[in-house]
Order: C-alpha cells, then sequence, then structure tokens
C-alpha cells in the first residue's frame, strides 16, 4: 500500500506533460519511432485495490482528477512532448497517454469514476468520440491513412473497453443495435510432432484470448439485461 501510495502521490504532483512511465517503440509514418507513454491502466487497478482497502483518503485526488481529466482530446487539449501522434478530428473526446487504444478511455473513466469525478470531463464530447468509432455489432475501428497508422483496430479488447466506457457513462441506450452485440470466444487447434515426421492435431484448446471473450459475454450479458430492466 505504501509503495502505490508513494506511486499516485508522484503521479500527482508532476507536470503531466513531463511525466511518463516508460518508452516504446513502434512504427509510425513508414519508421520505426520511440515514444513516451502512461501505463494508465496499471494506475486504475492500483487504485481500486486502494479503493478496497479503504485508502482512498490517503491520495491527493483534486491532483489526480486534473491530471487525468488534461488528458481528454478536447479544443484546449496539447500532444505531451514525445508522445505518439493522434489524429485530433477522429479521437476527439477520448483521452490520449501515449498510445492510441481505447484502454486509455476505459481506464481514464474508471479512476474518473471510483473519484466520484465524471462531471470534471466533457462527458458528451467522450460519448460522441465513442460513439463515432462505433462500426456497427460491437465493432469499434479507426480509419486511418496508411502513414499514420491504425489506431483503433476493431478487435474484441476495443469492443470491451468502449463497452465499459459507455456503461459508465449512462450511454448504452444511444446503440440502436446493442442487444445484438456478441462476443464469440474461439478455441484453438493445437498439432504437435510425433515421431518419424508425423505431427498429430487436437482441437478444443482454451487460450487467454478465449477466457477474456468468455469473460467479456458475460459481463455483455449482464448489461444487456440491466438495459432491458
Amino acid at each position: 500500500v505504501r509503495k502505490t501510495l508513494n506511486e499516485f502521490r508522484n503521479y500527482s504532483t508532476q507536470d503531466p506533460r513531463s511525466l511518463h512511465d516508460g518508452r516504446y517503440s513502434v512504427m509510425y509514418a513508414g519508421v520505426r519511432g520511440e515514444f513516451k507513454d502512461i501505463r494508465i491502466e496499471e494506475y486504475a487497478f492500483r487504485l481500486w485495490v486502494l479503493k478496497e482497502m479503504g485508502c482512498l483518503d490517503r491520495v491527493d485526488q483534486e491532483s489526480l482528477v486534473r491530471r487525468i481529466a488534461g488528458f481528454q482530446i478536447t479544443d484546449s487539449f496539447t500532444l505531451p512532448e514525445d508522445f505518439i501522434p493522434i489524429d485530433i478530428n477522429q479521437t476527439s473526446g477520448l483521452f490520449h497517454l501515449g498510445h492510441r487504444s481505447l484502454g486509455e478511455t476505459w481506464a481514464a473513466l474508471w479512476i474518473l469514476e471510483m473519484l466520484g469525478a465524471l462531471d470534471q470531463i466533457d462527458r458528451e464530447a467522450c460519448i460522441q468520440g465513442l460513439l463515432r468509432l462505433h462500426r456497427g455489432k460491437g465493432v469499434f475501428m479507426v480509419y486511418s491513412p496508411f502513414e499514420t497508422d491504425k489506431q483503433i483496430e476493431g478487435n474484441e479488447d476495443e469492443t470491451f473497453y468502449a463497452l465499459e466506457s459507455l456503461a459508465r457513462l449512462n450511454a448504452l441506450d444511444r446503440i440502436p443495435d446493442f442487444q445484438k452485440w456478441e462476443f464469440h470466444p474461439v478455441t484453438h487447434n493445437v498439432t504437435q510432432p510425433l515421431k518419424e515426421g508425423r505431427s498429430q492435431t487436437s482441437p478444443g484448446h482454451v487460450t487467454d484470448a478465449t477466457l477474456r471473450s468468455w469473460a467479456y459475454q458475460e459481463r455483455l450479458g449482464q448489461l444487456q439485461k440491466k438495459a432491458l430492466e
């Protein structure tokens, strides 16, 4: 707990434009570049632990809220130094903390919800930002030129992040086909080599992706049932 509190204390007091957890390398505009990032998902899980242990009163909540809210992409947003560039037009209203996944928006909203501070952001802009990416049937994707790379790739993780984000913003009712959404857990075939150059394939193997998809479907079912009540 002490270690986690110290990390949040550092996060709350440092200049958010210079703060970063590390660097990562990725292809951008046809060239491999190195960029800073803030691992906001990890901060969200750590804050949840502090909340469960009744320690939120030991966090500088006002400063933390101000830092998180500052990463929402609005008219006043400026890209922090060495963060990977983003398409402002396609991601307006979302959050950018160094990557380009909807996981950043999901984690930022989770933190703000735990601190009772969702009213400190432009909620409608965030809702519109999420809905702008919806291609139907729960697929969320950004189409962008090749030289700027894809930002939201339309996989099941992105769907889950959008699902939870819209639920926190009380906006699931604004998705016409929400009751038709489904996750499809898939098992995989595994081929093992045998003697004399032969091999054997066995079906039905469960992977991490399979388990995540099952969990996502369970959560989706809960929210769909709640929406009908």
